[in-house]
């Protein structure tokens, strides 16, 4: 419903009809709290290509994701940042660099198979993220392990290539990034995946492909094909010779949200490094998105739209004086809508609202999910 009320404002259709002519940057201003996120999720809706949310910290991507998540639905992914500076010698969380590699898949799945992903990959990502560099689209393409239902394998080379991609061979499949071989079974943990994978073969012929528990045995779910990336990030770098930026996997015609420029930047990071990525972003259709205006360096000339979004009071241990305000407001026409993080607290509100004469209609309404702030 808050996407609803924003669409109708005169700058909202104003960022419209801005994209749809073709503008390859402009500033929005005035956005406070979650705002910002419904304002993503719409656009995402009008413009079905995949977008990308950059934060200026990582406490502030996790927020946003969330929020997304809660706003938007499906295909929302956090591309973490390694969590180290530029240079230090250490290595990732396997955790961290199996998340990188699940969004990089899923942008190259897009970008080979576009129809096939609805709604397209919504990516939330901190500026750091963005620093430690990905390995080119076309590299990860040749690193692909692609197995079908039906599919001639040469089995011995299809265990070459899982040691080459990092993976190792144990009595039982117990972690990600394991693989066991019994007879005419292959079991494979892909270091992206949530399940393992069995894959039972007729000769040479995968006969069958399977998801199956990795504490009971028992299949969970039948497969027609599956594409399996490398264990982690790392060896893919180390083979690939060279790195680009996550920007590469995203088509022209994306949105790039960068969320308060002015505030991005932390010590170990270069002036190169900051430009390149902005200039990559410059690439693609750029949309700042700051509260306060003309807070963009060197963007004067950029066309800017405002939202008029006040940020809401805190009514913790408050709940008379909230009522009071939500009677006033209901008063004066505005549209008031209560998020609750599950069906319980939701039926909850509703009956506490009620006992103090208000009713749930009209522009007044209650719903599930969770936002950072009003």
């Amino acid at each position: 419903m808050g996407i609803v009320a924003l669409e109708k404002s005169s700058s909202y259709m104003a960022i419209i009809e801005a994209v749809r002519e073709g503008t390859a940057e402009l500033c929005v201003n005035g956005l406070w709290g979650s705002s910002k996120s419904y304002l993503v999720a719409s656009l995402r809706r009008k413009f079905p290509f995949p977008s990308l949310f950059i934060t200026p910290t990582v406490e502030e991507a996790e927020k946003i994701e969330e929020d997304l998540k809660s706003i938007s639905g499906d295909e929302v992914y956090l591309f973490p940042a390694w969590e180290t500076l530029p240079g230090e010698d250490m290595a990732p969380h396997p955790d961290i660099m199996a998340d990188r590699l699940i969004v990089l898949e899923k942008l190259l799945h897009y970008n080979i198979k576009p129809l096939t992903l609805n709604p397209s990959p919504l990516i939330v990502a901190p500026f750091q993220a963005l620093l430690n560099g990905v390995v080119p689209p076309s590299f990860l393409r040749s690193r692909l392990i692609k197995l079908s239902v039906g599919q001639a394998v040469d089995r011995d080379g299809l265990i070459r290539d899982l040691i080459d991609c990092g993976y190792e061979h144990t009595a039982m499949v117990e972690g990600k990034g394991d693989f066991s071989r019994r007879g005419g079974i292959l079991d494979i943990y892909p270091g992206t995946g949530e399940h393992p994978l069995r894959l039972e073969f007729f000769a040479d012929t995968i006969e069958s492909l399977r998801l199956f528990s990795v504490t009971s045995q028992r299949s969970l779910e039948k497969i027609e094909q599956v594409a399996i990336l490398p264990k982690n990030e790392l060896i893919l770098r180390n083979k690939a010779k060279k790195s680009t930026t996550l920007l590469s996997y995203f088509p022209p015609e994306s949105l790039i949200f960068l969320d308060e420029l002015a505030r991005t930047g932390m010590p170990g990071w270069s002036h190169h490094s900051f430009s390149r990525i902005l200039a990559a972003c410059r690439e693609k259709r750029l949309v700042h998105l700051s509260l306060l205006p003309r807070t963009v360096p060197k963007a004067e000339s950029v066309p800017a739209e405002s939202f008029p979004i006040r940020s809401l009071e805190t009514y913790r241990g408050q709940f008379e004086e909230l009522v009071r305000k939500v009677k006033s407001w209901r008063d004066e026409g505005y549209r008031i809508i209560f998020t609750c993080n599950n069906e319980g607290e939701k039926k909850r509100l509703r009956e506490l609202l009620k006992e103090r004469d208000i009713e749930i209609k009209g522009k007044l309404s209650v719903c599930i999910g969770r936002l950072q702030s009003g």
